[in-house]
């Protein structure tokens, strides 16, 4: 039998649960501040088995400080929030991509990466969040069905 190391591509989910509880933290711990905070996602090993692919995936649960991965393989990841459109778009992504770059260089180095492998698994999101809320209602009728908008 002859062994070889197989490049699998990596496929990223978003769970619309990340989605509503970034905009829970956004509204009630980030509020105006950009922020950059760790995250933690998972693929299922078991479900890997045999497809071509994997899916690494983020959710709700993404943002706990005490992430376990049970039998799913972690993904160590830093979101990026920016509160404006043009932060988001000009944000230095070479740069940000060279400081993961040298952070795992610096993990495989002095040999955390040997204690915790799953170090080696990393990805960056970068988001744009504004944390403002818009009612609108023309008259007391549209008053009872108003919309509520999140710019999230």
């Amino acid at each position: 039998m002859e062994n070889t190391l197989d490049y699998i591509p990596i496929t990223s989910s978003v769970n619309p649960s990340f989605w509503s509880k970034l905009t829970e933290m956004k509204l009630d711990v980030y509020k105006s501040k950009e922020i950059v905070q760790d995250l933690y996602g998972y693929t299922d090993i078991l479900k890997q088995l045999n497809c071509p692919w994997t899916l690494l995936e983020v959710d709700s649960t993404s943002f706990n400080v005490n992430y376990s991965a049970g039998m799913n393989l972690r993904f160590c990841g830093r979101l990026i929030n920016t509160n404006t459109i043009e932060r988001f778009k000009d944000y230095d992504k070479m740069h940000l991509i060279n400081e993961v770059g040298i952070d795992l260089y610096e993990k495989i180095k002095d040999g955390r990466a040997l204690e915790d492998p799953s170090l080696l698994n990393c990805f960056i999101l970068l988001t744009f969040a504004v944390s403002s809320l818009i009612l609108e209602f023309d008259d007391e009728e549209d008053f009872a069905c108003s919309s509520i908008h999140s710019n999230t």
